[in-house]
Order: structure tokens, then sequence, then C-alpha cells
């Protein structure tokens, strides 16, 4: 498989280290006593999540005013502020060298709202400033097959490239980098590529978790983004809404539906806390319907107590952005 590798940022003194990658840091056979993961992130924070529960101090410096962009704002505040209960977590920090210093790395820092500098030391250090593309290592300048700007291979709506017959799935076209979307893009590509007519694609509801503590699931559009094209109504719903929220004395997690006023169509679904990928499945499944509406969840009976029923409640609570 083609794929993708991690990206390494051109920071001074990068390569005078040795770095870990998400790769990489599985290999380790000890625990390093502190580590220093650039980029928050989905895999920053995942490995940020796991390296403290196993004991390392863990410090994230993201470059962004938020963790895990692409989230809510809310829920990306939330999962900041249960971090923080397990290491240091800094926003708006640039690192602009690297070096060493015994046995130990040095970064040299900036804050970019103060222009602040500082430094931190640590045992190890992580990149997790994102993937990149493996296309340059395939040959295909005379192929026929071309790359996008970023270096991705482009492809149309039914993952055929540039060249007739060649089909391109997966990381390495650059879409949504995850494996269950590379999964369903090879079932695509091998329909395409050996049966007819051909079909497009469809990301129209691809959804994606973050393995952290406390849990994120996502999918559909954030609020921000249908709110530009949109009469939306937003449904909250507390995990202690709900008495198996409440018997876990959960207190900070929630679900938040997005719905397109008009149509009564499923835009977004967000949810952070325990077994969120699990509760988001049926959001998926309903928007995978021609109606892609919430009639069933809301029609539906739910086991009493069961955490599904945060889900519906979040419906329940629709109001008016």
């Amino acid at each position: 498989m083609a794929g993708s590798r991690p990206l390494i940022p051109p920071i001074k003194g990068i390569h005078e280290i040795e770095y870990l990658t998400s790769e990489t840091l599985l290999k380790l056979t000890h625990k390093p006593e502190s580590v220093l993961i650039v980029g928050g992130g989905n895999i920053g924070v995942e490995y940020g999540h796991m390296l403290a529960a196993l004991g390392s101090r863990v410090t994230i410096v993201e470059m962004a005013d938020r963790l895990v962009e692409g989230e809510e704002p809310e829920i990306a505040d939330l999962l900041k502020k249960k971090m923080e209960q397990r290491m240091e977590v800094l926003l708006n920090v640039q690192v602009l060298e690297f070096g060493k210093h015994n046995n130990r790395y040095s970064a040299r820092i900036r804050n970019s709202e103060t222009g602040v500098e500082g430094e931190i030391f640590s045992e190890a250090v992580m990149l997790a400033a994102g993937l990149k593309s493996n296309a340059d290592l395939l040959g295909l300048d005379n192929s026929g097959v071309e790359v996008d700007k970023r270096g991705f291979i482009r492809v149309d709506d039914y993952l055929e490239t540039t060249r007739k017959n060649i089909y391109a799935a997966g990381d390495i076209i650059g879409r949504y980098m995850l494996t269950h979307v590379a999964n369903r893009e090879a079932v695509q590509v091998w329909h395409n590529a050996t049966h007819g007519p051909p079909e497009a694609m469809d990301y129209s509801a691809v959804p994606h978790a973050v393995f952290t503590h406390p849990q994120i699931a996502s999918v559909g559009l954030i609020e921000v983004e249908a709110r530009k094209h949109h009469h939306v109504l937003i449904g909250v719903a507390r995990y202690s809404e709900v008495a198996k929220g409440i018997a876990m004395m959960e207190e900070d997690g929630f679900a938040k539906a997005i719905m397109d006023k008009d149509t009564e169509r499923i835009l977004g679904f967000h949810i952070i806390g325990p077994e969120a990928s699990m509760l988001l499945q049926e959001i998926v499944n309903a928007m995978n319907t021609e109606e892609r509406t919430f009639t069933s969840i809301i029609r539906a009976m739910y086991i009493h107590p069961a955490m599904p029923e945060v889900v519906q409640q979040a419906f329940g609570n629709l109001r008016p952005a």
C-alpha cells in the first residue's frame, strides 16, 4: 500500500535529534520519563493521552488556538480542560528550534500572541504535525498520473486518476485520511474498475473518532460551516440529562445535533464523552438513508436506562441557532 508517511516540519535542528513519529513511537522498549509532542491534532492528542496514561510527563505544543481544530469549539475546549488535568497543553505556540543537552532534548518555543519565548526540556520528542503523501516515492513522472499541489494523487469523483483505468484510494489521494474511509474507497474502486456503470464515491457522511479521554466522535458539518448555507436548528444534550449518564456520574460529556430547519435533514452530529464512537453510529446510518432526517431516531423506542438516549435527547432539544 502506497499511503502516507508522517510529515516532518522544517524546524531548525530537527535532523540533529532522534525524534519519534506515530510509527516509530510504538517501537519503544521503555517508557520515556517526559515527552514533548509537536502538534495538537488527532494524532497528537491520542498519543498524548496514551503516554500520560502510561505515566510519562507529557507536553503538547500546538500552533493553533485550540486542540483538534476541526471539531466544534466547545468540544475542543472541554478536551483541553480534561487533558490539562494530566499533562501540559500549550496553544498558540510554535517550536522554533531543537537542541540536545546531555540526555535530554531542548525546544525553543514562542507564543504567537505575546511573542514571549521559552524553552522546554524532555527525554523524547514526538512529531505529530500531519501526514505526507507517498506519491513522490512511486516514480510517477512518465505514468500520466498527476498529483496536486500538495503532492497527493489527483482522482475524479469515481476515484480514477488522470490516467484512464488507473485508480487510487486511501491516504495517497489525501481526501479523508482514515482507515475506514480507505476501506470504503477500495470497495468503490473495485466496483468501478470491474463492474459498470461507475458510481461516485460518497463523502457526505464520513464519521471519525478521536480516541482520547474523553472520547470524541463526529460526522458531517460543524455549526459554523452549517450556518453558511443553511437555516439550522441546534440540539444539545448532556450525558447527565439521561439516567445512564447520571449513574455513570458523567457531568461534562454532551452530544450536539445540527439540523437543516427547512428540510429536517441531519447536517452534523458531535459527541464528547464515554463510548462516543459507538453512540455516533446510528447518526451515520440515518445520514446514509435517502431522507437523511432524524425522524427514525425521534420515533424509535430506546432502551432505558442506556446511553443512546442522549442521542435522542439531543434531537428532542432542537432550537433555532
